[in-house]
């Protein structure tokens, strides 16, 4: 029993809060409105587009 224990542990270690939040079906519906209605203005790597939308991520998200 210890010893599954001791799997068991190794293996929740190398969980993190993002495992399995989305499926990949989800993850693909949600970068296709992404890419349809945000990122003309935020970008397609969320750093924004000159002034028409802000950053979402990176210095310029954190500045404001």
């Amino acid at each position: 029993m210890g010893v599954v224990a001791l799997a068991s542990g190794a293996a929740a270690a190398d969980k993190t809060v993002w495992d399995a939040v989305y499926s990949e079906a989800q993850a693909a519906r949600g970068k296709a409105v992404y890419d349809t209605r945000c990122a003309p203005c935020h970008g397609p790597e969320l750093a924004g587009i000159n002034f028409n939308g802000p950053a979402m991520k990176g210095d310029r998200f954190w500045a404001a």
